[in-house]
C-alpha cells in the first residue's frame, strides 16, 4: 500500500490502527453486521486522519483509501445508504492524486466503485452511472502497465448495463451490445484459477441475452448468450455471487426450452438452490422463483412418482428462505400460501405418514418468521381433518383390523396436534 501514514509519528498511530482493523473487518466480512462494523471502523480512521491530516502526519492519499473503503461498507449495507456511499466514494476521488499509474488505477477504481452505486439506483442512475464508467476506463487508458483486463472488462459490461437502463428512451441497444462484446472479447479466455474472470464473464454473456431477449421474437442468439454465461458462471466458484448468477442465469433460460427441458433443468437449479447458505438473503428471490416455478412446471407436466421427493423438497426449502427473509416475502407475497398449500396437498395424498412433521415444521418452526395467521389456520384445519378421517376410518375397521401403516399415521398425526395443542377431534381410542 502506498501514500500511508508514518506508524513512527505518535500523531498517525491511532489512524495507522483504525486503518489496519477497518481492513482486516473488510476481509473477514460476511453479514450485514460485519460491514456495519467495517463502517464504524472507517468512520473512527477518517475522524483521526482530520487530526493528522492538519498537523502533516497523513496524506491526502491515504484518505482517499479510507473513504473509498468506507463508500463500499455503505454500499453493502442496502439501498438506504446508497447516497452516502455516492458521496463517500467521490470523497475518494477528491482525495485521490493522479501522479503514477498506481494512483491512476486506484482512481479507476472509485470511478467503478461510483458507477456500481449508481447503477443500483436503477433508471435514475443509469446517466451517473455511465459517466463514472467513461471516466474509469478514461483512468486505466493512463496506466496500461497495471491496468488488469478484469477491471477493464468490468467497466465496459456495467457501461453497457447503465446504457441500457438510461430513461427517455434514450437507451442505445447497439451501443450497449456493443460494450457486451468488448467485455467478451476481453475475457474470452478466463485464468483458469480466477473466478472473478469468470464471472465477469459470465455477467457480459447474461447482459448481452438479455437485450437480445427484449427483442421480439427472440433471437436465437439469445438462448446462446445465456447458456455461454451459464457456463461461464459454473467455473466461477461458490461464492454467494457466483450461485446467484447461475440461479438467474437458469431461470431466464427457462423460455427457450421444452416443457421436459424445463422441469429438468429447473430440477438441476433445486439441487444447486440447496447448496445455497441460507444466511445470503440476497439470493432469496432467487431461490423462492426457483422453488416456485419447480413446483408448477413439475405438478403441470405428467405425475410420475419420482418427481414427488423434489416437489417436497421445493416446497420445504422455499417456505424455509420465505420464512427466514422478509425480502424474498415481499419479493413474491403469494409464493407463501402457494408452497405451503401445495405442500399440505402433496403429503396429504402422497405421504400422510409426513403430513403431521410437515405441519410441525410450518406453525412451530425453529427458526423464522410465524405464519400469517390465515395460513396458520388453513395448515392446522387440514391436520386435524386428516387426523378426524384417520380416526372415522380406523374405528369403522376395528372389527376388520386397522393396518399397522394406518395406526402409525393415526399417532404421528395425533402427536402433531398434541404439539401443536390443537383441539383433538373425537375421544383418544389409540
Amino acid at each position: 500500500m502506498d501514500s500511508l501514514p508514518s506508524v513512527d509519528s505518535p500523531a498517525a498511530q491511532p489512524a495507522w490502527t483504525l486503518w489496519l482493523q477497518a481492513r482486516q473487518l473488510a476481509r473477514e466480512a460476511q453479514t450485514v453486521s460485519d460491514w456495519v462494523a467495517v463502517a464504524q471502523a472507517t468512520l473512527a480512521t477518517l475522524r483521526e486522519i482530520s487530526v493528522s491530516l492538519q498537523q502533516g502526519n497523513a496524506t491526502p492519499s491515504f484518505l482517499a483509501r479510507v473513504w473509498s473503503l468506507h463508500g463500499q461498507a455503505l454500499h453493502r449495507l442496502g439501498p438506504s445508504l446508497i447516497e452516502e456511499a455516492i458521496s463517500a466514494y467521490r470523497e475518494a476521488w477528491k482525495a485521490s492524486a493522479s501522479v503514477t499509474e498506481e494512483d491512476r488505477l486506484f482512481r479507476a477504481r472509485a470511478q467503478l466503485n461510483l458507477g456500481l452505486a449508481h447503477l443500483s439506483q436503477g433508471e435514475t442512475g443509469a446517466a451517473s452511472a455511465v459517466e463514472a464508467f467513461r471516466a474509469c476506463l478514461e483512468e486505466l487508458d493512463h496506466c496500461p502497465r497495471l491496468a488488469p483486463r478484469l477491471l477493464r472488462a468490468l467497466a465496459l459490461v456495467h457501461r453497457a448495463d447503465a446504457w441500457s437502463r438510461t430513461p427517455n428512451g434514450s437507451n442505445d441497444f447497439a451501443v450497449a451490445l456493443q460494450g457486451c462484446d468488448q467485455a467478451i472479447a476481453l475475457l474470452r479466455t478466463p485464468s483458469p484459477s480466477d473466478a472473478a474472470e469468470f464471472q465477469a464473464l459470465a455477467t457480459a454473456w447474461a447482459l448481452r441475452g438479455s437485450l437480445l431477449a427484449q427483442q421480439n421474437p427472440p433471437p436465437p442468439a439469445a438462448a446462446e448468450a445465456f447458456t455461454a454465461a451459464l457456463l461461464a458462471a459454473e467455473g466461477a466458484g461458490q461464492s454467494s455471487e457466483a450461485l446467484g448468477l447461475q440461479l438467474s442465469l437458469r431461470l431466464n433460460l427457462l423460455p427457450f426450452l421444452q416443457p421436459e427441458q424445463q422441469v429438468t433443468t429447473l430440477g438441476q437449479s433445486l439441487v444447486l438452490a440447496e447448496s445455497v447458505p441460507v444466511a445470503q438473503a440476497s439470493l432469496a428471490p432467487w431461490v423462492v422463483e426457483t422453488c416456485l416455478l419447480h413446483t408448477r412446471l413439475a405438478t403441470a407436466a405428467e405425475a410420475r412418482s419420482e418427481r414427488l421427493a423434489s416437489l417436497t423438497d421445493a416446497v420445504e426449502l422455499g417456505l424455509r428462505w420465505l420464512r427466514l427473509h422478509s425480502g424474498a416475502r415481499q419479493s413474491k407475497p403469494e409464493a407463501q400460501a402457494e408452497l405451503l398449500r401445495l405442500g399440505l396437498h402433496l403429503y396429504r395424498t402422497h405421504q400422510p405418514h409426513f403430513l403431521g412433521e410437515f405441519v410441525q415444521e410450518q406453525l412451530s418452526p425453529d427458526e423464522g418468521e410465524l405464519l400469517p395467521s390465515d395460513l396458520w389456520q388453513e395448515a392446522a384445519g387440514v391436520l386435524l381433518d386428516t387426523l378426524r378421517s384417520y380416526q372415522e376410518e380406523s374405528f369403522f375397521r376395528l372389527s376388520e383390523g386397522t393396518s399397522e401403516n394406518a395406526l402409525s399415521t393415526l399417532r404421528s398425526l395425533r402427536e402433531a396436534a398434541e404439539s401443536l395443542q390443537l383441539p383433538l377431534p373425537g375421544p383418544d381410542r389409540f
